[in-house]
């Protein structure tokens, strides 16, 4: 049988295990270089006391609108959020089925499942590691919706 005291000797060797990995250098993901300008931007928007749905989102979406062409963009605060939305505009109901690919970050089949359907993963292209999902949404007539996180003005062919 194991005594206390070497259970309690295990998990603390685990837990040092476990802190030092969180210690280890990281290589940052996206390390944001804010300039002077920006800077002094975001310091005003602190010090008018509203973080959020004030002029500055507002001007941005009309800005966001008009650069990629449509009447209306709506700010969000990640990718995840932009999906969730997508999604809930489309009205998806529970017990839905949503194709989305199988290589992908998890916010793609958690969006789905945020509105109680059920995420079915589609094979990828190997060259371009995407799913032609535009002969699926044409020939089945349902709705598509593209994940351009972080691609703003970007273009394919």
């Amino acid at each position: 049988m194991t005594s206390l005291r070497q259970t309690s000797s295990r998990l603390s060797k685990a837990c040092a295990r476990r802190v030092n990995t969180l210690l280890r250098p990281t290589i940052p993901i996206a390390k944001p270089v804010p300039g002077r300008e920006e800077l002094e931007a975001v310091r005003k928007v602190f010090e008018s006391g509203i973080l959020i749905q004030e002029e500055k989102v507002k001007l941005l979406e009309q800005k966001f609108a008009e650069y990629i062409g449509v009447e209306q963009a709506v700010a969000v605060a990640n990718g995840t959020m932009a999906l969730d939305a997508a999604l809930k505009a489309l009205k998806i109901d529970p017990g839905d089925e949503v194709i989305t690919s199988a290589f992908s970050f998890v916010a793609s089949s958690n969006c789905v499942l945020y509105q109680v359907a059920k995420p079915v993963f589609a094979d990828i292209d190997l060259r371009s590691f995407n799913i032609d999902a535009s002969d699926v949404a044409e020939d089945h007539e349902i709705a598509l919706v593209e994940d351009a996180a972080q691609a703003d003005g970007a273009e394919y062919k």
